[in-house]
Parts: C-alpha cells; sequence; structure tokens
C-alpha cells in the first residue's frame, strides 16, 4: 500500500497543474460522450409518443396532413409575425 501511495505522489510531483487538469477534462469529457451514446439507443427506444395512434397508413396525425397550399389558408386569416427575435438593420 505504501508503495503504491509514493508511485503516484511520484507521479503527481513530475506533473504540473496544467497537465493535470487537461489530462482530468479529457478523461471527464470522454467519459461522458461514451455514456451518452451508450445511453442514446434506450433513449431513442423509449421515445415512442405513447399519447398520439398511428392511423390505418401508419402514420402520425402531423404525418398524415402534410398539404401547405397557400388554398387552404382562409382569405380572412391573420398574418403570422414573429416578434419573439431581434429586428436588425431598422431603427
Amino acid at each position: 500500500m505504501a508503495d503504491v501511495k509514493e508511485t503516484l505522489l511520484y507521479i503527481l510531483s513530475r506533473i504540473d497543474l496544467r497537465r493535470a487538469a487537461l489530462i482530468l477534462f479529457l478523461l471527464l469529457t470522454s467519459t461522458a460522450f461514451i455514456y451518452q451514446r451508450l445511453t442514446r439507443r434506450k433513449r431513442l427506444q423509449e421515445e415512442n409518443f405513447p399519447e398520439y395512434e398511428k392511423n390505418a397508413e401508419g402514420l402520425y396525425p402531423w404525418e398524415a396532413d402534410t398539404d401547405d397550399s397557400p388554398t387552404r389558408i382562409p382569405k380572412d386569416a391573420k398574418r403570422y409575425v414573429n416578434q419573439h427575435q431581434p429586428r436588425r438593420g431598422r431603427w
């Protein structure tokens, strides 16, 4: 046990703080990336939209109605204006 402790202290004395921080950062980042890649498949399988049902053709409600032609817009429809983003180049 003392042998391991002496070896660890020797290694830490030879590495400066910047290099140790870089190694720790890269180690944590790579483990988080690997964990995310391994759990991604599980999350995608769970995301199945259980509150919606598919129709006879196997499509969800938002996939079945894809007609976005201008003829579907009523004549008295209010114009959509996006006011949530800043206007640039105007005073």
